[in-house]
Parts: structure tokens; sequence; C-alpha cells
């Protein structure tokens, strides 16, 4: 289990932030549902599945119950700082999702808690 707690003042919105990493040959699902499309925002109502060949496991995360969450689209690993470079022969090993649960207009204090579960494939 990993459990949040928040104790906040007039704030609209909260968001609560899990970085995934995911490495290149590995399959993700929503729900129950393969994501094929990367560069979008998912909506995720119960659970993000997670499974490597190369590591053998499946990993699943379930997220808050009640709160609306959603899986972000995947940031690349920094390769060099300053100036944009062409097209190369490189593909990342991983990039870094986050799965993001938003509270609206959280009162006072306040907690929730994720439950990630690892298995053999």
């Amino acid at each position: 289990r990993i459990v949040c707690e928040y104790d906040v003042f007039t704030t609209r919105k909260l968001f609560v932030q899990l970085p995934l990493i995911v490495y290149y040959n590995s399959s993700i699902s929503l729900d129950g549902h393969s994501l094929t499309e990367k560069g979008e925002l998912r909506k995720v109502r119960k659970q993000v599945d997670i499974s490597n060949p190369t590591t053998g496991t499946l990993v699943r995360i379930t997220v808050p119950e009640g709160l609306e969450a959603a899986l972000r689209p995947p940031i690349l690993p920094l390769r060099w700082y300053g100036g944009d470079h062409g097209v190369q022969r490189y593909e990342p090993f991983y990039d870094i999702r986050l799965l993001s649960v938003k509270v609206d207009a959280p009162k006072g204090k306040g907690s929730g808690k994720f439950t990630v579960t690892i298995r053999d494939l």
C-alpha cells in the first residue's frame, strides 16, 4: 500500500501523482483494456496493469476508491540540455508515466491509498 494524506486550507483542487517507470517493451492496460495510444491522457476507474516480459512481472496499481484518476502521457528521460536536436536513432529504454488522482475541493484533512501488487507473468 501507498498511503497519501493531506491537510489543506482554501485549496480548490489537489493532485496526487504516482510516477511509474514503464520499460520500452511493457504492455499497459487500464481497467482491463489494452492501451494502444501512448500520447493521450487516459482515465482510470479502478486499476493500471503493466506487464513486462524482460522482468517477467505484472504490476497492478489500484487507484484510491471514489476519486477521479488518469494516466498521463509519457515523459522521456532527459538526454541533453539546451537546443533542439534532429531525429535520432535513439529509443529510450524506459519512460515515466504519472498516475494522477484528483481531489476536487478538498476540505481540511483527508487520505487515500494506492494498492500495488507485483506477481510473476
